[in-house]
């Protein structure tokens, strides 16, 4: 976990290597940060703080206002990724990678729905009178 590296969570081990030991409460804050930053306000807004500055909303597909149902599998689906990877010791290190590649299958999808848009039935749009290109 790069974060955690970062951080200097770092214990020698008995083999006199050094080993990355992340306290379980910095675990969870981290993973209740991720649900509770993309939960809240996308069921509040349609959005995430990031969205809101890039002028994009999150809606159900065809349209309509979240359900709580979509704004929580939106916000579990990177959160449970980031569990996934703090759970398993070799990919610790690669979180951030993994979270990136993640978000980035919208960007590889011809109709710009990621796993994390098809997994809550949703969609990301751009609000109108915005200039830039949607995807």
């Amino acid at each position: 976990m790069l974060s955690s590296a970062v951080l200097g969570f770092f214990v020698e081990t008995r083999n006199g290597k050094k080993s990355l030991d992340v306290p379980p409460a910095i675990v969870v804050l981290t993973i209740v940060g991720v649900f509770l930053y993309e939960c809240l306000p996308l069921r509040a807004v349609g959005a995430t703080p990031g969205k809101v500055l890039a002028r994009l909303r999150v809606r159900r597909v065809g349209g309509g206002e979240l359900e709580w149902r979509n704004a929580i599998v939106r916000a579990f689906v990177p959160a449970a990724v980031i569990a996934i990877c703090v759970v398993l010791p070799p990919i610790r290190g690669v979180m951030p990678a993994v979270v990136a590649a993640l978000y980035a299958t919208a960007f590889a999808a011809r109709n710009g729905r990621g796993v994390v848009d098809i997994a809550a039935g949703t969609e990301v749009v751009r609000l109108e009178g915005d200039r830039r290109s949607t995807r």
